[in-house]
């Protein structure tokens, strides 16, 4: 059985001239409503749904770009010992960006091979 609280409640006349609660109902009783009328949550707007997309496509987007860069510094230079690939691959994916300019200028500006 709920809890009956003594509150003062917010309070409305009906068109018959009966005082209600703001629940509708008669104040024959001093009872809390928001125990048994919970209220309802309004859906998520549109500005909250577009920054959520935006995020995951950043999201998406940011891991790729890690994902390339590690696979072209991984690959840049086959006869390299393996403790200068992780290296390479780790300072390619801290500085992701960065690389990926480096790489676009190399092979595409100046025409260079990898």
């Amino acid at each position: 059985m709920p809890k009956q609280l003594k509150t003062k409640e917010k309070k409305s006349t009906k068109k018959d001239g009966g005082e209600t609660d703001y629940y509708g109902f008669t104040n024959d009783y001093q009872y809390d409503r928001t125990v048994d009328y919970k209220t309802k949550r309004p859906k998520r707007n549109l500005k909250y749904t577009l920054t959520i997309i935006a995020i995951g496509f950043i999201s998406i987007i940011v891991i790729f770009m890690l994902i390339t860069t590690g696979w072209i510094a991984w690959n840049q230079f086959i006869n390299d010992p393996m403790w200068l690939k992780l290296f390479k691959t780790w300072l390619s994916v801290l500085f992701a960006p960065i690389f990926l300019f480096y790489i676009f200028v190399k092979t595409v500006i100046f025409k260079l091979p990898n």
